[in-house]
């Protein structure tokens, strides 16, 4: 009976061996991945413009935020005392949240902030840009968003997963800087003309999946937008919101959609906020971009002389 306890034990002792050394291996795994996450995570250009802004604070007169085609538009070497944060991605509610920081701990360094308001940067897909939250976890209110969303228990568990185990997004940090930078150098005119339209259709109506006016706006992005201004009031700032350049192929699928209410415009300019059109400003001009609506080296260049113009008058 004895022997028979004996070797019960040693059993369980090793298997509670087995165990912990699983464990130690596992937790091993976890801290090396969260390590190689924060490596990669600052190397990221965006993380290292916040840092840099948050231990090196300054003035400047114009700060931009919004997607790509901000991030592409904008050249800040050729407009006068600006600052962009903007990046691949950055939809309307993750910029609410990242200028809700800046405007909490540096709302005297900005005086103007200019913001995106193209066709489609309030439409449902621009939504799933949240997948890039990453970026943003330290300035996003998760029990906001989920409360807004009705998707609080799933807005938690992303928070949750970004803490603890933020390398489960590791691959879309590894985005390619090598491919972005290919795409500055294509030149859309090059493709012929069908091609072209298709590329413009395909975006709208399977990219965005715009196929109605009520595609157009969804409500979660107006909230966001309406949440925007009532920072912007409550700070006393200016805000210029800007249609950045689109092709003529995608100006004219958006111009088939013919007169709808324009919702954010109606809100900017409510809240006496200034927008700058700049849609159709390259429409005899496709060799600007490398897609139907995104900016080349080119285009990026002729649209930041075009903003300067712009802003002389401010």
């Amino acid at each position: 009976m004895k022997s028979l306890l004996s070797i019960i034990s040693f059993k369980m002792e090793k298997r509670t061996r087995h165990i912990i050394f699983s464990l130690l291996l596992l937790s091993v795994f976890h801290i090396s991945l969260l390590m190689l996450f924060k490596t990669v995570k600052q190397k990221n250009e965006i993380v290292q413009v916040f840092d840099h802004y948050d231990k090196n604070p300054k003035h400047y007169k114009f700060l931009f935020l919004g997607t790509s085609h901000v991030k592409r538009g904008v050249n800040i070497t050729i407009v006068d005392s600006s600052y962009s944060m903007a990046y691949y991605g950055q939809n309307n509610i993750n910029a609410y949240y990242l200028l809700k920081y800046l405007l909490e701990n540096y709302s005297n360094n900005f005086e103007y902030i200019c913001l995106p308001n193209d066709f489609d940067y309030y439409s449902k897909q621009a939504l799933c840009n949240l997948n890039n939250m990453f970026f943003y976890n330290h300035f996003f209110d998760y029990d906001e968003y989920g409360k807004l969303n009705n998707s609080y228990y799933q807005s938690k568990k992303e928070e949750f997963l970004l803490n603890y185990f933020p390398y489960t997004q590791l691959r879309k940090m590894l985005k390619s800087k090598t491919e972005r930078a290919t795409k500055g150098n294509k030149d859309f005119s090059l493709k012929n003309i069908k091609t072209r339209q298709k590329i413009a259709h395909d975006y709208i109506y399977k990219g965005h999946k715009i196929n109605h006016v009520n595609d157009i706006y969804n409500p979660l992005s107006i909230v966001y937008l309406e949440m925007t201004l009532q920072l912007l009031k409550k700070y006393n700032k200016k805000a210029i919101f800007i249609n950045y350049p689109l092709s003529n192929e995608m100006n004219l699928e958006i111009d088939a959609f013919g007169n709808y209410n324009h919702k954010s415009d109606s809100l900017i300019i409510k809240s006496k906020h200034k927008i700058i059109d700049l849609s159709k400003a390259f429409i005899k001009h496709d060799e600007y971009f490398f897609d139907a609506h995104h900016l080349n080296k080119k285009g990026g260049t002729n649209c930041s002389h075009l903003i300067q113009e712009k802003f002389n008058n401010y």
